[in-house]
């Protein structure tokens, strides 16, 4: 969580100055606000957030792989 909110700042920041590509949502639409959403921040968001899955079912796979060794040979003795 606080890798997605480093990186989170950090995109901020870094766009900052840049000039933003927004949309305005349907319900901020309807109710007239100025609600915005940053597409490039969402779709990096996004990216981050499947680069993390990816990453933490790889290392679950393998904690759990070894921990079926372990309790094989266990069994074997």
């Amino acid at each position: 969580m606080k890798l997605l909110v480093f990186l989170w700042n950090w995109w901020i920041a870094l766009t900052g100055k840049v000039r933003r590509f927004t949309v305005k949502t349907a319900a901020a639409a309807a109710a007239g606000n100025t609600g915005e959403v940053n597409i490039v921040a969402m779709v990096l968001i996004i990216i981050v957030v499947i680069a993390l899955v990816a990453i933490f079912r790889s290392e679950m796979t393998d904690i759990v792989t070894k921990m079926f060794e372990k309790i094989r040979s266990g069994m074997e003795l």
